[in-house]
């Protein structure tokens, strides 16, 4: 045998030469599993973009220490920045890294409307943590860029310790079918969002209708989790802490905020609303006179517990939690159709979509005087006083226009006003019919249903969407318990049926807190450099 080893020291040899590759390989493999390091050499946007181009997935890079928050220096980016790789972007911590966004936010047409950052990895998950993030340039039109974007199908992706200070825009606006957690972040901003969630582009359409053809699964990670933030609006007036849009999953705990939206099917068209929600823990605060609301919600299905709410000497909740259903009397394309055809897309009884009971109650002709707004009137009638008040709705067939019964008398039938600047003019000559309808598409206490598609929906028939009813326990008003109730602004959503008081769904759990990213991965260092700047509400929350 060759240099005269013998059979068991060749065996030996060759277990140690397998074994030292193996520990080689599991080295190798191990780095690459970490990732690489890159530092951008200055924030500048550019510096930032150059690390940004050598990461690959699971790499991370690094933004250096920069807290000067006077406009105009090297930290001031001008120019968005897309990522397309999954990383992790990491600033020093609150206050060491100041980024100033002054990338336009668009004109009277929202033409140039762009983020300070995008990141959009595809099916890669990211993090984004640790800095600063000022606003400067004014989205004056309203056109909601953001300034950070996040886009793409991730399941497990992060956004944490970011400071958003002076917002111009919303703080962060998420597209496709991004789910993980937004947690320890603070929001300071007026008429701005501090996070917007469309779920538009999960299951690769366009619209949300993926979610809505889903199973709800409240209590499971399926959902983008917005936890442990506070959100400061100086006034009511603004867009509130949260706003949801395009079959929307979300989970908001934890939080201090004033209010929270959840958008329907209509005034965005074709998109639809929020799909689901889980509401708890949370601490509301109104900031206005007979405040609005603390949780507006147009649609979908969910859980609202264990939050307080609060007013604040003058400043009043004129409703907790606010329910409504803005197709009762106002109309939103393509939900009617088809196109051109009279039925624009109020849930009057005529558009395919609801699950309208198909029978005309009642018709004739209005005889009164011309030019007169949502009251109809019909002498030759003699109706029961309020006989058709709950889910019936009065359609002008000659103006082509439909809403909700607010109240009759023997002989008049008074319709809800339009919230949107519809006309709901009854002129002499009208000829009417009485139609019902219920549910209306999407509307709050609705769940899984019919698959649709394409930019005119299809089918063109009811989506048949399983009830599903809203659940609120457990909250607080002013420390009292049991004092909260659901407000509707809509007979079609009704207590008992499309929600319910003071009772716990059934079968329901929270899911695991904090967010196993959370609890997985520790924070940024804090900051050992100079203060955040007075008045811009930087907060660092420990885990």
């Amino acid at each position: 045998m060759a240099r005269g080893y013998g059979t068991v020291q060749m065996t030996k040899i060759i277990k140690w030469q397998l074994l030292l590759s193996a520990l080689l390989l599991s080295v190798l493999f191990g780095k690459q599993a970490q990732g690489a390091t890159y530092t951008a050499a200055s924030c500048s946007e550019s510096d930032v973009a150059n690390a940004v181009a050598q990461a690959t997935n699971g790499d991370t890079v690094i933004i250096p220490a920069c807290s000067s928050t006077t406009p105009g220096g090297t930290n001031t980016w001008t120019t968005s920045l897309t990522i397309t790789v999954g990383i992790t972007l990491q600033g020093q911590g609150i206050g060491n890294t100041v980024l100033i966004d002054n990338v336009s936010k668009g004109n009277s047409s929202c033409g140039a409307a762009s983020p300070m950052l995008t990141m959009s990895p595809g099916t890669n998950n990211f993090r984004i943590t640790g800095f600063t993030l000022q606003g400067d340039a004014p989205d004056t039109y309203v056109c909601q860029p953001g300034h950070i974007v996040l886009t793409g199908t991730g399941s497990a992706s992060r956004v944490d310790h970011i400071s958003f200070s002076n917002q111009q825009t919303v703080g962060i606006r998420t597209s496709g079918c991004i789910y993980g957690v937004i947690d320890h972040n603070t929001f300071q901003g007026t008429f701005k969002q501090g996070v917007m969630v469309w779920h538009d582009g999960c299951g690769g359409d366009s619209y949300g209708d993926y979610n809505w053809n889903a199973a709800t699964q409240l209590g499971t990670a399926n959902f983008i989790f917005i936890e442990t933030n506070t959100f400061t609006d100086p006034s009511a007036v603004g867009a509130g802490a949260m706003d949801n849009f395009g079959g929307s999953r979300v989970v908001f705990r934890y939080n201090t905020a004033s209010f929270i939206v959840g958008h329907g099917t209509e005034s965005t068209g074709r998109v639809r609303g929020m799909r689901a929600f889980e509401i708890y823990n949370n601490t509301f605060t109104a900031i206005e006179a007979s405040q609005f609301a603390a949780f507006y919600v147009r649609s979908g299905t969910g859980v609202i517990h264990d939050n307080q709410f609060n007013d604040s000497g003058s400043f009043t909740y004129g409703a907790t939690i606010n329910v409504i259903n803005d197709r009762d009397s106002d109309a939103f394309s393509p939900w009617g159709t088809p196109a051109g055809s009279g039925h624009p897309g109020a849930c009057d009884g005529t558009g395919p979509y609801d699950g309208n009971a198909g029978t005309v109650y009642a018709s004739g002709t209005y005889n009164g005087t011309s030019g007169v707004s949502n009251v109809m009137t019909d002498s030759t009638k003699s109706f029961t006083t309020n006989q058709w008040v709950g889910s019936y709705a009065i359609r002008n067939v000659t103006e082509g226009w439909g809403a909700i019964i607010a109240s009759n008398t023997s002989n008049t039938i008074t319709n809800a006003s339009s919230a949107y600047g519809q006309s709901r003019n009854w002129n002499s000559g009208d000829s009417y019919q009485v139609l019902s309808a219920y549910p209306c598409t999407d509307q709050v206490g609705r769940g899984v249903g019919v698959l649709l598609s394409g930019a005119t929906p299809t089918p063109t028939s009811s989506v048949s969407e399983a009830l599903e009813p809203v659940y609120q326990w457990n909250n607080t008003h002013n420390g009292v318990s049991g004092s909260v109730t659901i407000s509707s602004q809509s007979m079609r959503i009704v207590a008992n049926r499309d929600y319910y008081d003071n009772t716990p769904m059934p079968g329901y759990t929270p899911y695991v807190y904090p967010h196993p990213l959370v609890s997985g991965t520790p924070p940024p260092p804090p900051p050992t450099g100079p203060a955040a700047p007075s008045g811009l509400a930087a907060v660092v929350h420990s885990n």
